[in-house]
């Protein structure tokens, strides 16, 4: 209570009213938090000892995904961050009551994921000795290898393809900062692993003097496949594309009188039969002399 008295000549007066000293509210705020871009953080609650305190909050970095103001605590949310550099952000609490009372605030760190690492697709033939697979990571990153595109385990070492038997295999590598741990995305890298056509030749000797109607048959060859065929005429290199038929032939037509030699078939340009050859077309022998 607080009093005031008059005096005068004729006496004295006092005034008293009462006066209420109301509490400052006080706010406990989270410890900081550092997270990779990508990752949902929160709820973020706070709390107070005086009783019916509310509180409001500013964030002087909204690019982490997280609003500039807001009331009452922070709900979940996923944070961003698509530089190069860790991005922080300052949350300032300030609890409300009768009073307001003193801010608090908490920091929100998000370090950025790196790209996925290069890496390049790789072609094996059937029993070639395999090497283990690798990519190029980014210095200060380590590779992470799986058998997925997402979810999984990743593999304790870079896998070593199998080559018994032709196919294509696929497996996943991403890169993992050694400072922050954040791992970026996962990319692909494709093992094909090709038979080595095992090939016989026929061959049909032009019909008539002078003419492009002989033929050499390629046989052997998985039915209706891309091939390409490689051989020499006569010593010149000669190589073209094309497909074997259902009965897993491939039949070059049109040619004329030569010698043909190292004649080769391969898949995508990789694991070439062992050359065959060298195969004489002739032309028919000239009538007798009369």
């Amino acid at each position: 209570t607080v009093s005031l008295a008059v005096t005068n000549d004729c006496g004295t007066t006092t005034v008293s009213n009462p006066l209420t000293v109301n509490p400052a509210p006080d706010v406990t705020v989270p410890a900081n938090v550092v997270v990779c871009a990508g990752q949902t953080v929160g709820p973020f609650t706070f709390s107070s000892t005086l009783a019916g305190t509310s509180f409001t909050w500013t964030n002087n970095n909204s690019s982490i995904g997280l609003a500039a103001n807001g009331n009452g605590n922070i709900g979940s949310f996923t944070v961003i961050n698509n530089g190069t550099a860790p991005v922080t952000a300052t949350v300032t609490v300030r609890p409300v009551n009768t009073c307001n009372g003193p801010t608090q605030s908490f920091t929100i760190t998000v370090n950025p994921r790196p790209l996925a690492p290069v890496v390049s697709n790789l072609n094996y033939c059937v029993g070639d000795a395999a090497s283990p697979l690798t990519a190029t990571a980014l210095n200060g990153h380590s590779l992470n290898w799986y058998t997925v595109a997402t979810g999984g385990t990743a593999l304790g070492t870079a896998p070593t393809p199998a080559t018994s038997t032709p196919g294509t295999f696929t497996w996943w590598v991403s890169q993992t900062n050694s400072t922050s741990s954040c791992e970026g995305p996962r990319v692909a890298i494709t093992v094909t692993v090709r038979m080595v056509p095992v090939i016989t030749i026929t061959s049909s000797n032009p019909t008539t003097c002078g003419s492009s109607t002989g033929s050499i048959t390629i046989n052997g060859l998985t039915p209706l496949t891309s091939y390409t065929v490689s051989y020499t005429r006569n010593g010149a290199p000669v190589s073209t594309n094309t497909s074997s038929d259902a009965s897993g032939r491939i039949v070059l037509n049109l040619l004329n009188a030569a010698v043909y030699d190292q004649i080769r078939v391969a898949t995508g340009g990789f694991c070439p039969s062992l050359p065959q050859g060298p195969i004489s077309l002739s032309d028919p022998n000239p009538p007798a002399v009369p």
